[in-house]
């Protein structure tokens, strides 16, 4: 994928425990620790083409949680992480159970 056409989410965006500067999803949508191999299974359900690398967040610059790069859709990337974030909450409530 070129460049321009991808759209990177980092698991950050959904931590519960960044600040509001990192996280870009309301903290009652944001979980704690979130993984890129959830969000690629979230993205693979929903069949969106994506690719997991191995990059950093600025913020996060010493520990390597990777990032998602999504092939860029007609909607906007707030809309894409707001239903990410939707996605992981419900996931991670149905397997605390």
């Amino acid at each position: 994928m070129l460049e321009r056409d991808v759209r990177y989410i980092y698991p950050e965006y959904f931590d519960s425990k960044m600040p509001r500067g990192v996280r870009k999803v309301p903290l009652d949508l944001a979980v704690p620790d979130p993984t890129v191999e959830e969000i690629s299974m979230i993205l693979k359900a929903a069949k969106i083409p994506h690719t997991i690398e191995d990059k950093h967040h600025p913020y996060d610059r010493y520990e390597r949680r990777g990032r998602v790069a999504v092939k860029r859709l007609k909607i906007s990337k707030r809309k894409l992480l707001m239903a990410l974030a939707k996605s992981l909450k419900k996931y991670r409530e149905k397997i605390k159970r």
